[in-house]
């Protein structure tokens, strides 16, 4: 059996923080060398007033566009 994937999405949150400001900050469970040896650059945090919801929503968002050139 093939899989294939089209134009998977995805959606972030809205501040860029590296994984050092993130540790820094007590945002993470772990440290930032296992964090970067497991290949993480960044951690996406959202706004306060950004939900599940809305991320939801952004991703459904990109997916209606992305089904829109399959054919």
């Amino acid at each position: 059996m093939n899989v294939y994937l089209h134009g998977p999405v995805y959606t972030l949150g809205d501040t860029a923080y590296s994984v050092e400001e993130s540790v820094a900050a007590s945002r993470t469970l772990s440290d930032a060398e296992t964090l970067r040896e497991a290949g993480f650059a960044s951690h996406h945090v959202c706004a306060p007033d950004t939900g599940v919801q809305d991320l939801a929503a952004r991703a459904a968002t990109q997916l209606g566009e992305s089904l829109d050139t399959v054919s």
